[in-house]
């Protein structure tokens, strides 16, 4: 399913490919793998949903917290001379893993029946509180994202601050607070 965000991102990927800065100006391109921050407008899960539906939960993605990489995009902008650079964590997780470690912060027992499209959550009573549905499966689904970011490590002396313990911490207490 192509949305408009999907659309405007597309747009903009193709434009960054497309265009050149005029002679003399600076140009610094960085491509920032999965990140997440803490106020997430499209897909905001609330406490009154009684399940949660996902994609492919195998897919693996390298997420990062949105405050490390605004850092990383701040140094790009103090550089002379432009250069592209790739901003990731180097680490990698499911979406199986992320969950897992959303419901251990929320400290929900919980089991996994079923694999793949099949696969299902259950929480300590038996309930069924997540499953997959081919409705959120990506048509053009990339089931690895690993980003290699040892440029930006070295040329901009920077690295990630917040693990993913860290981030799922905080946006778990982020969304609690609504609460």
């Amino acid at each position: 399913m192509v949305t408009t965000k999907t659309r405007r991102k597309t747009s903009a990927t193709t434009a960054e490919k497309t265009a050149k800065p005029p002679k003399g100006t600076k140009d610094t391109e960085e491509t920032n793998e999965k990140y997440e921050e803490i106020k997430k407008g499209d897909m905001h899960i609330t406490a009154l949903q009684k399940k949660l539906y996902l994609g492919n939960i195998n897919a693996k993605r390298d997420w990062g917290h949105a405050r490390d990489y605004v850092e990383a995009m701040w140094k790009m902008l103090q550089k002379k001379t432009p250069s592209d650079y790739v901003i990731s964590t180097g680490r990698q997780y499911s979406v199986k893993q992320f969950v897992n470690l959303v419901l251990n912060e929320l400290k929900i027992k919980y089991r996994w029946k079923g694999k793949g499209i099949h696969s299902k959550c259950y929480n300590h009573k038996g309930k069924c509180i997540i499953e997959c549905d081919k409705e959120y499966y990506r048509p053009l689904e990339v089931d690895t994202l690993l980003g290699d970011s040892r440029k930006a490590r070295k040329e901009l002396n920077w690295k990630p601050k917040i693990n993913i313990n860290g981030l799922v911490k905080e946006m778990v207490n982020s969304e609690l607070k609504k609460y």
